[in-house]
């Protein structure tokens, strides 16, 4: 496993034991989280690195869970996997900050959600970031019927090109995918065998 996902889970540790935060899991879910994930030690948040180091980013998180139902373990996922938590990351495809956002696929999400566009630079904003990104991937949630796996591969190539691949019977890539849900698992202690974004 990259040692870099305990670095994640302690982040999300953090998200998940700031005071307000989205409660952890109980019952037969806590059942099947992994020991790490149940025991808050707020100090880890501190230590780990630049990802786990700005409570204004576990507050966004939180709040954009809670805003559109998904689960902050994978929101934390997806941040992962697209910048390593790096806001200054940009992809040689043009995309920027957290959640990786092409700037006239964020444009056209600020203007849906209402936030405020300031040009490229606006990605550069952890928070605003993250509202377009989480705003994006619940959007292609909806769009592919709940499949995450789709809604997923969606955000990482586009959903025109998904969907063009399911009207002509083609397989859609699904490495991106597999990756943000086998950290999301793995990490978090999502139930084995879901793909569910809650």
């Amino acid at each position: 496993m990259d040692p870099r996902i305990t670095t994640l889970g302690i982040f999300l540790i953090g998200v998940l034991s700031i005071p307000g935060s989205i409660a952890p899991p109980s019952g037969e879910e806590a059942a099947s989280t992994p020991p790490a994930a149940t025991a808050a030690e707020p100090g880890l948040l501190r230590s780990a690195d630049s990802i786990a180091q700005d409570d204004a980013l576990a507050a966004i998180i939180r709040s954009e869970a809670r805003r559109t139902g998904l689960s902050p373990a994978l929101i934390a996922a997806v941040i992962f996997v697209e910048s390593s938590g790096n806001p200054r990351a940009v992809s040689h495809a043009g995309a920027i900050g957290l959640m990786q956002l092409k700037p006239g696929t964020a444009r056209a999400e600020a203007r849906r959600i209402g936030l405020d566009w300031m040009g490229e630079e606006t990605l550069f904003d952890p928070i605003a970031n993250v509202r377009l990104g989480v705003s994006y991937l619940d959007a292609m949630i909806g769009r592919f019927d709940g499949d995450l796996e789709l809604a997923l591969a969606a955000y990482n190539a586009g959903p025109t090109r998904v969907a063009a691949q399911i009207r002509q019977d083609r397989t859609v890539p699904a490495e991106y995918s597999r990756r943000v849900i086998e950290i999301y698992e793995s990490s978090f202690g999502a139930r084995s065998g879901s793909t569910a974004p809650i």
